[in-house]
């Protein structure tokens, strides 16, 4: 059963400030447009990739030192490109004097369960009401609803396309959509975002996401909100 963590009585009556915070920039998608650069990390062989538009690295893979996802961000801590847990708490304490809703985004910071535990902290601190996160399907996938449900309000998850398409990855959308399922009827709310680009901001594919149906069952029939996000992509 979900349970409702209790708001900060010391904050409650402070000016809200809406925070978006790229909490892990490591993803299993490769998007070219990403809006954040975000780290598309795999495995290739007895090597580790992780690239970006400014970041490109490569090391052995090691059988007995965790997944792919945790060795790279091992790597990352190492290379000064990544905080550490400990970092990423110490920043929660800094927002404890102010009343912030925050949404954690990435990246798909549910690839990696470290963090989980800052997400717990935030839920702590400032009530689940005021937390959100934006992942997807891969990493809804990875992680039990359990463990994240108690402590977040809302989850976003992007649903741009409908059919095929050339500016992501096959399966994409598809497994946004269908790891979303899982958390329909469970007390969380659920938004669906469509970054506009040249390649689908016209009004016959806009109609097409929204009633299509299988976008009709997952989004209308669950109520998840959909919102236009531009990009100008």
């Amino acid at each position: 059963m979900n349970k409702e963590l209790l708001q900060n009585p010391e904050i409650e009556n402070k000016p809200r400030i809406d925070f978006i915070w790229t909490l892990d920039r490591i993803c299993a998608w490769n998007c070219p447009f990403c809006c954040v650069d975000a780290l598309y990390v795999r495995r290739k062989g007895s090597e580790i990739l992780i690239q970006s538009n400014g970041i490109n690295l490569s090391f052995p893979f090691l059988e007995d030192e965790g997944g792919v996802y945790t060795q790279a961000a091992k790597k990352l801590r190492e290379e000064r490109l990544a905080l550490s847990v400990e970092e990423k708490l110490r920043i929660l304490d800094n927002l404890k004097g102010v009343n912030p809703r925050i949404d954690f985004s990435g990246g798909d910071l549910l690839l990696l369960p470290e963090n989980l535990e800052v997400i717990k902290r935030a839920s702590e601190l400032f009530g689940r009401s005021n937390i959100g996160i934006t992942t997807t399907g891969v990493g809804m996938e990875r992680r039990h609803v359990a463990d994240y449900l108690d402590y977040v309000g809302e989850v976003e998850f992007t649903y741009d396309q409908v059919g095929t398409y050339d500016y992501r990855q096959p399966g994409y959308n598809d497994s946004n959509l269908n790891a979303i399922t899982e958390l329909c009827g469970r007390g969380v709310k659920t938004r669906a975002l469509i970054p506009l680009t040249q390649l689908n901001s016209d009004s016959e594919t806009i109609r097409k996401i929204y009633m299509t149906p299988v976008s009709y069952t997952h989004l209308r029939a669950h109520e998840t909100s959909l919102h236009l996000v531009c990009r100008l992509l």
